[in-house]
This record gives structure tokens, C-alpha cells and sequence, in this order.
């Protein structure tokens, strides 16, 4: 059998966060397909249409056709700031430049009363962060001649109660002067721009969609995005023991494929005994990588494949009365 190398982590999210979606926890099997937020708010979106997961900048992303799918989420109090300072934080691989779209606008985490949004503006050919406050809104862009197509991008829109600023992969790209409070109702979707008239969709990639009731630096929107380049679980100096699991979940690895290391992530509502294993495409067990009990919360475990033939693999959770089979490809 396989020596197994690992390390295990323990990481929780602040109050900071209003919503977090790896997009790698996905229930396609529900009645209705949800997209988890790993904040505690619970923030799930329900995804319409026929949204498909795909492979992401961090294991899985949701690929939007541009046409009608695009996920929904409650009108949830948490998503009303009530004060003067957001961040919205997403990876994207955009289908078009601005200028190139089909439809007048490309909306990324968008909502119908726009009271913070990042959106594709065609007729000003940028990347937009909206802010919608009690005294006006301002439109910070990031110019076309900035973005490129079919490549993963971080863009972070930030307001601090006194400029909207946009950036692009850590930089500042644009900042506009804006006061007064973030407005209420936010209905917060991603991929479609508002539900009167005809809406416009977005045709690309999203991953690790991040919302925080807190006004990021310039330093933190940096680390941000050299974090999100190596980490499965970004901003993880920012770490409270207050944070609550709400269910068992088994996140797909990251990389995938992979070689020779891959990190595998899992939560746990409750203490709990737990088991994980690797199995090759013969259903053989070739590994265990834990098997004993853990405290609620989420952990991660490094698995080495070095010693391994290039190929697909599985990796197994059981956790109480959970069990949950996902898939990995070795790469050499």
C-alpha cells in the first residue's frame, strides 16, 4: 500500500464575509441545484438553466452559456451591507472583450437593484464595479484594452465610504469618489443582469466568488490574489474560531489534474471519525489518507501520488452516515 504524505489544517472564515462560494461545493443531485456558501450565512444560490460545472481556476467553476443560465440567490438580510464599506472578489475567464459582447452588458455578480456589481459594460468597452449608495453611484472600470479572453482573472471591486475603486489581478486599474451608505435589497445573482426588460447574460467562467461587509487595501486585495494562486482556501490569515459548519462536505482537489501533490478539503458540522481513501479506476484501495476522528470545522490533507502511474483515481469520505466519492487525474 501507498505511504501517504499529509498535513492537516484547520481553517474558518470571519464575520467579514457576507458570502464565499468555491463553486467546488455543488449539489447536482438536489432537486433544485444548489451552490454552497461556505460562509455562515448560507447564502445558496440556486443554479437555472442548465449553469455546468467545468473546470476552474481552484478545482471547479461554473461556465455560463450566455444565453439563460445563471444562479440565483435568496434575498438575504446579509446581503444588505448597512454601512459604507464592501468588497466583491471574483476569478473569471470572460468569452468576449467588452466591446465584442452580443449584449449590452456581461454581468458577473450582479443584482436588479445593482447596489454593488461587477458587470461587462459594452458600450464603455470595461469591466465595471457599480456602487449604488444613499448619495449616488459610481461606475470604476477596468478598460478592455486591459482584459484578455479565455484566461483566468482576478477583479476585485472595493468601496471604502469614500472612493470605489476596481482592481485587476491585485493592481488598481481605476478609483472614483463616492460617500454615503450602501443600499438595500440587493437579490444577488451571478451570470444575469436584472429580471425587468431583457436581461443580459454572461458567457465565460466564475470561480471563488468572494463578498465582505469590509473595504479591502490595497495590500489586502493583493494578497488576495497571490493567496488565491496557491491556496484552495483564500484570505487564510484571516481565521476566526466562531465560525459554524453546517454540513458534511467533501470539496473537490486542487490542483486537477495534478503532479505529484494535490490538496484535498473537507468540513465536518460535528466532531466526527473519519475516513478517506484512494482507489484506482479498478476500484483497489491503493491509500489511506486519515482515519481517525476530527473536530468540526474544515481541514485539508496533502496526498503525494509520486509513486503512482499517470491516470484517474478516486478519493472517498466517510464521516458518520456521510460518504462522498469525487475524482482526480495524475498527471506525469
Amino acid at each position: 500500500m501507498l505511504d501517504a504524505s499529509f498535513i492537516f489544517n484547520h481553517k474558518n472564515l470571519t464575520s467579514d464575509f457576507v458570502a464565499y462560494y468555491q463553486l467546488d461545493s455543488i449539489s447536482i443531485n438536489a432537486p433544485d441545484t444548489l451552490v454552497y456558501d461556505l460562509s455562515s450565512n448560507a447564502n445558496n444560490g440556486f443554479v437555472k438553466n442548465g449553469t455546468f460545472v467545468s473546470s476552474g481556476y481552484l478545482g471547479n467553476a461554473l461556465e455560463f452559456d450566455g444565453v439563460d443560465d445563471f444562479v440565483q440567490f435568496s434575498n438575504s438580510p446579509s446581503f444588505d451591507i448597512n454601512g459604507n464599506q464592501v468588497t466583491v472578489s471574483v476569478w473569471t475567464k470572460l468569452s468576449y472583450l467588452p466591446v465584442d459582447m452580443p449584449t449590452p452588458f456581461g454581468p458577473l455578480f450582479d443584482s436588479e437593484t445593482d447596489r454593488y456589481v461587477l458587470y461587462e459594460d459594452r458600450g464603455n468597452n470595461e469591466l465595471r464595479f457599480k456602487v449604488t449608495t444613499s448619495v449616488s453611484a459610481e461606475r470604476p472600470g477596468i478598460s478592455g484594452a486591459d482584459l484578455v479572453i479565455d484566461e483566468w482573472i482576478n477583479v476585485v471591486g472595493v468601496y471604502d465610504g469614500a472612493t470605489a475603486k476596481i482592481y485587476l489581478n491585485g493592481l488598481l486599474k481605476d478609483t472614483h469618489n463616492l460617500t454615503g451608505t450602501v443600499g438595500t435589497g440587493q437579490v444577488a445573482m451571478l451570470g444575469k443582469s436584472g429580471t425587468s426588460g431583457t436581461p443580459s447574460y454572461f458567457k465565460g467562467s466564475m470561480d471563488n466568488v468572494i463578498v465582505l461587509n469590509r473595504a479591502l487595501p490595497e495590500d489586502e486585495v493583493l494578497e488576495l490574489f497571490n493567496n488565491t494562486k496557491i491556496s484552495a482556501s483564500p484570505l487564510v490569515s484571516v481565521e476566526s474560531e466562531n465560525e459554524i459548519v453546517h454540513r458534511f462536505e467533501l470539496l473537490q482537489n486542487y490542483p486537477n489534474p495534478f503532479n505529484p501533490t494535490t490538496t484535498i478539503m473537507f468540513q465536518l458540522p460535528v466532531s466526527a471519525k473519519v475516513t478517506i481513501k484512494v482507489y484506482d479506476l479498478l476500484g483497489s484501495e491503493i491509500a489511506t489518507l486519515i482515519n481517525e476522528s476530527k473536530e468540526a470545522g474544515y481541514h485539508s490533507i496533502v496526498f503525494n501520488g509520486s509513486s503512482l502511474a499517470s491516470g484517474l483515481y478516486f478519493f472517498k469520505i466517510k464521516a458518520e452516515d456521510f460518504v462522498q466519492t469525487k475524482k482526480m487525474m495524475l498527471i506525469k
